[in-house]
């Protein structure tokens, strides 16, 4: 173990040349999220598109960082390294301040209007939904 992380923390890998803009992943994301229903601005992954005619699609998502710069930033210590080294949020503890949004430095952690606190990434508890939806391979379990 390194500074109290698994060696292997697993990570969802991106590909963003695979990725076709669908947004199955952010669908699939919001299903878990929303019962009975879809939501993706409540997905844990959203697809940013960029470029001057928006042709370029890439997924964001937590990275499940080894220092977590979220996790220093909450005040209330709502967001922690669990069991597997993945970065977990406690909702229950969580104040909605926004700071870990802010101090995420790839903008993988949300605090949409409609929820009280962020969404953040937990890998599914291992399998994540996106990673297995994802058609063409843009997203992979690493």
């Amino acid at each position: 173990m390194a500074g109290g992380r698994l060696e292997e923390v697993p990570r969802i890998g991106v590909k963003a040349d695979r990725c076709t803009g669908c947004r199955l992943c952010e669908y699939v994301c919001s299903s878990r999220r929303v019962p009975d229903g879809f939501n993706p601005s409540l997905a844990a992954i959203v697809v940013k598109f960029e470029g001057e005619l928006e042709e370029e699609m890439t997924p964001v998502v937590c990275r499940q960082c080894e220092d977590a710069p979220c996790a220093g930033a909450c005040p209330a210590g709502a967001l922690s390294v669990g069991d597997q080294g993945v970065v977990v949020l406690d909702e229950q503890e969580c104040p909605g301040c926004g700071l870990c949004v802010q101090a995420c430095p790839y903008g993988a952690i949300r605090l949409p209007p409609s929820r009280p606190t962020p969404v953040k990434c937990d890998l599914c508890g291992g399998a994540p939904l996106c990673v297995e939806f994802c058609t063409y391979g843009a997203l992979a379990l690493e």
